[in-house]
């Protein structure tokens, strides 16, 4: 079987690692086997207290996953480690870190992404945050292979849904991570297979690219005073 490495940190990854971990394990048929995770190194929530894995840490190390927690990506010693699991195919989700040519050239049939967005639209690092400010309508998640460019890559599968008015980042990002792991799933065969590649995948229309530049903390302000009551 295909050897597959996961990288991801938060609560929305470790709720597609969770799948991926129980295709492998439970369906023989499955083209792929989980030989490592990759996420953010354990932080202290206080300045003495105990180190705490990331969300996709602990749930590796639950389901008996090799960890992996580079302070970067681009670490001589974790790349020569990558190298040495002679992986297959990777999957990012929300990682939170860029990941340099020389990591993207070590997987045979690529590194796929899941990105909370309709790809070209909203391509960076706040794409729900954007895609809400905007008004989109309907929203979506997309399946792309990884390359240099942040979310430049081909698509391999989209899906789309329509919201209400009162969504916000907290509910949506998660449903976004929850529509768009079957899909991540469903093409790993096809890309194992090498029926999907990121030659064959869809191209990117770059005239309707738009950038999720990064939230910052002042733009959560609320200002009384220039806000008018109805």
């Amino acid at each position: 079987r295909a050897r597959l490495l996961f990288l991801g940190t938060p609560d929305v990854a470790a709720s597609s690692l969770r799948p991926l971990h129980a295709r492998a394990a439970f369906d023989p048929a499955c083209p792929y086997r989980i030989v490592g995770a990759v996420t953010q190194p354990p932080k202290r929530r206080k300045r003495r207290g105990k180190l705490i894995p990331s969300p996709v840490g602990a749930a590796a190390e639950e389901l008996g996953i090799q960890v992996l927690t580079p302070e970067r990506a681009r670490d001589e010693g974790f790349l020569e480690e990558v190298e040495d699991m002679d992986v297959d195919v990777c999957v990012a989700a929300a990682y939170g870190q860029y990941l340099p040519k020389r990591f993207l050239r070590g997987a045979k049939f690529g590194t796929l992404n899941i990105h909370p967005s309709l790809i070209p639209q909203w391509r960076g690092s706040s794409p729900v945050q954007r895609s809400l400010e905007a008004g989109d309508n309907p929203v979506g998640v997309s399946v792309l292979f990884t390359v240099s460019n942040m979310d430049a890559g081909p698509i391999v599968a989209q899906e789309s849904s329509e919201i209400n008015e009162n969504e916000s980042t907290t509910t949506l990002l998660p449903a976004l991570f929850e529509m768009g792991t079957p899909l991540l799933v469903d093409a790993l065969p096809d890309v194992i297979e090498g029926e999907i590649t990121i030659k064959t995948a869809t191209a990117q229309d770059k005239a309707l690219v738009t950038e999720a530049r990064m939230t910052v903390f002042s733009e959560g302000r609320l200002w009384p005073h220039d806000m008018t009551a109805v």
